[in-house]
């Protein structure tokens, strides 16, 4: 799917420049100028709420108004098979995404991610304890494959619920849709099937009310392609950004600098709207990427 997705992708391209258009126009027109993002932070540099509080401070002072950290379960989970987390872990979590809250701007948002490590029992005690913290999301509180446990969590909880990133076409994302089964969903476009493909997925998201924050750890040309369906869809809320202090990252176009103040500006030009720095490619290029003997 992930190799569907790019070919798909690179096909609008070719039409829109053959046509003059981009491919948000396309795709029907825009709903939007200018695409917000998100900073994901992962965490702290060390264990403890003062360093989550500090990077979280730091990515706003750069212009970012929502970001992400994620609670994978800590060197001190009980078994890290059974998807338990423990009464400390529990407080732990609590205490550094309230510190962050409380440290951000109130109309920063704030989302956090579980990457589906835990069970449900364990991981609603967590978003209970959140629910007065006002955050964007949870998102990935449980493994993925499970409908129907992720409906009970969704609807047991204030918390908003965030999933979507590990489903494929909108035929893998009906059932989570039409079940409510989550307040945001998050498609990766550059695996669940396309730009085409990501525009049907918020078409039937829309039909429940539902917002689309898609998922996005890819490059510039990936993140400017992710961009014209999040110009083009009626219900997107945010868009994922990994790289903020990857100059390759900022570098691998010719046109510089695509992010200010955490958003990216909508493309006017033909198809996706930028061009690859061939020669900043080649110099990054890496015959060995260590996964052969």
């Amino acid at each position: 799917m992930s190799a569907i997705s790019g070919i798909e992708m690179a096909l609008w391209d070719v039409v829109g420049q053959s046509l003059g258009v981009p491919i948000w126009q396309l795709l029907g027109g825009k709903f939007r100028d200018s695409i917000r993002l998100y900073n994901d932070c992962h965490a702290g540099d060390v264990d403890t709420p003062a360093s989550w509080v500090e990077k979280a401070v730091e990515v706003e002072a750069r212009g970012f108004d929502a970001i992400k950290f994620d609670i994978d379960p800590r060197p001190t989970q009980r078994d890290k098979y059974n998807r338990g987390i423990s009464n400390n872990d529990i407080a732990f979590f609590v205490d550094v995404v309230s510190a962050v809250r409380e440290a951000l701007d109130p109309n920063t948002d704030l989302a956090i991610d579980a990457h589906w490590r835990y069970a449900p029992n364990d991981i609603l005690k967590v978003a209970y304890a959140f629910e007065d913290l006002n955050l964007l999301w949870l998102e990935d509180p449980i493994p993925p494959e499970n409908i129907d446990a992720m409906a009970k969590v969704t609807a047991a909880t204030r918390t908003p619920i965030c999933t979507g990133e590990n489903f494929y076409t909108r035929h893998g994302f009906r059932d989570l849709i039409q079940a409510q089964a989550a307040d945001i969903v998050s498609p990766d476009l550059a695996k669940a099937g396309g730009l085409l493909e990501g525009r049907r997925i918020a078409d039937l998201a829309d039909l429940y009310y539902i917002p689309i924050s898609p998922h996005n750890i890819c490059g510039p040309i990936g993140t400017m392609a992710a961009c014209h369906v999040c110009a083009a869809v009626p219900n997107f809320q945010v868009l994922e950004f990994h790289h903020l202090d990857n100059e390759i990252w900022n570098t691998l176009t010719v046109e510089r600098d695509l992010i200010q103040d955490g958003h990216i500006q909508v493309p006017t030009e033909p198809g996706l709207g930028v061009s690859v720095d061939e020669t900043v490619v080649r110099d990054v290029m890496k015959e060995d990427l260590g996964f052969l003997d």
